[in-house]
């Protein structure tokens, strides 16, 4: 009795081992970005200041996300990507952090959307410019998720325009930019 006891705990524990070896793994993290960098409006650049770097833009992923498409996305761990984001509810809106890095271009966002609009901190870094860019902290970027553009936990497809974009390493340095047209998207996020 006291072997038949012991035999069905031990094949018990061997069904349960089984059942948490076999637990699928979570996908791993997906991203991608586009920022187009052109000159501030003549009324909102200060004196002395210009974007010496207009027409510019940056992405992650080809064809990176825009308005009416997310994109391909690139995938952490694939290709010499490197992707890692969060998405959660928050109150009755949503608060993210992503960062996406491939082909030696960087995109970060942090930020918090509700009823479709929000604000964030964007940076973003590419060898053509050669300079980490970004919204000064008292001028943060607006950001919009309307359809097509979603937003749930664990991911978000998102438009973002910053009317002031500067080079970080020197907010008050003569570069004086706006992103004006932007997008990201992150999937497989943890909430």
């Amino acid at each position: 009795m006291a072997l038949k006891s012991l035999l069905m705990g031990a094949a018990a524990v061997a069904a349960i081992s089984t059942v948490s070896c076999s637990d699928p793994v979570p996908p791993p993290s997906q991203g991608g970005a586009y920022v187009e960098i052109n000159a501030a409006p003549a009324g909102v650049t200060p004196a002395g200041r210009k974007c010496s770097i207009q027409g510019h833009s940056a992405q992650i992923g080809n064809p990176p996300p825009s308005g009416s498409s997310p994109g391909k996305r690139v995938v952490d761990g694939e290709g010499g990507a490197s992707v890692s984001c969060r998405v959660a509810k928050s109150g009755s809106g949503y608060k993210f952090n992503g960062t996406a890095q491939h082909n030696k271009v960087t995109f970060y966002v942090n930020g918090e959307v509700t009823s479709g609009a929000g604000t964030a901190k964007v940076t973003t870094y590419d060898p053509t410019s050669l300079a980490t860019l970004g919204n000064p902290s008292d001028t943060p970027c607006e950001v919009t998720v309307t359809e097509p553009l979603q937003v749930a936990s664990g991911r978000i497809w998102a438009a973002f325009k910053c009317p002031a974009f500067v080079d970080i390493s020197q907010p008050d340095g003569p570069l004086f930019c706006e992103a004006e047209a932007g997008w990201f998207v992150f999937e497989n996020c943890d909430e």
